[in-house]
């Protein structure tokens, strides 16, 4: 059975968890731009496939990381006014 208590229990844990990766969101933003400048420093013959591959995926991942953050932000800030409203 399902209780007031086990709810509280696990909305304290998943709001633990979001801290969590909210923090850690701005530390992949420092990963992936420093993957950026490691895999903009191409061999000089140019021929590395594995750096044009990471050329194009990094500013993917770096959107999608964009767009957590931001869902993060508007979830910290819903969250902010829900405690504010009675």
């Amino acid at each position: 059975m399902v209780t007031a208590t086990s709810f509280e229990g696990i909305a304290v844990a998943m709001e633990a968890t979001f801290r969590d990766l909210s923090a850690a969101l701005p530390h992949l933003h420092d990963a992936l731009n420093e993957l950026q400048v490691t895999a903009g420093d191409k061999p000089p013959d140019d021929e590395s496939a594995q750096a044009d591959r990471m050329e194009t995926a990094v500013p993917d991942l770096t959107k999608t990381l964009h767009e957590a953050r931001k869902a993060d932000l508007n979830s910290r800030e819903a969250e902010s006014t829900a405690n504010i409203l009675p």
